[in-house]
């Protein structure tokens, strides 16, 4: 009889500091969803605010403001790949015209050129 009290007892403990050792487990676990909900929200906002305004460059209107995430995701593939082929980003840029190309002068660093041109002529 002693030694089943030892052995429930035992198997008692053992399953105390098992429990204990997963509520600690749970209590992390939790945090860390807590964080990335934080996190989730903040770029559902930033992923909402890119759809809306492709979708306004594209003429529309901006409509996501009511999605939930998987919507958003689904609705930034559409239109990012429609904007994509009506505005070129992040490509080469051209090559600069003549027009493009002129530099601007003060007329303070202008003077002092043709200032400097007036004395090397003398």
């Amino acid at each position: 009889m002693k030694a089943q009290v030892h052995l429930l007892t035992t198997q008692l403990n053992t399953a105390q500091t098992a429990l204990v050792a997963k509520e600690a487990e749970i209590l992390n676990l939790k945090a860390s969803v807590d964080a990335m909900k934080a996190s989730q929200d903040g770029l559902l906002q930033i992923a909402r605010g890119a759809v809306n305004k492709m979708q306004i460059a594209l003429g529309g209107a901006g409509t996501s403001d009511a999605l939930d995430a998987a919507a958003v995701i689904a609705a930034h593939a559409q239109v990012s790949e429609t904007f994509l082929t009506k505005f070129k980003v992040g490509g080469v840029s051209k090559p600069a015209t003549e027009e493009t190309a002129a530099v601007v002068i003060s007329p303070q660093l202008n003077y002092l050129l043709n200032l400097n041109n007036r004395n090397n002529k003398e």
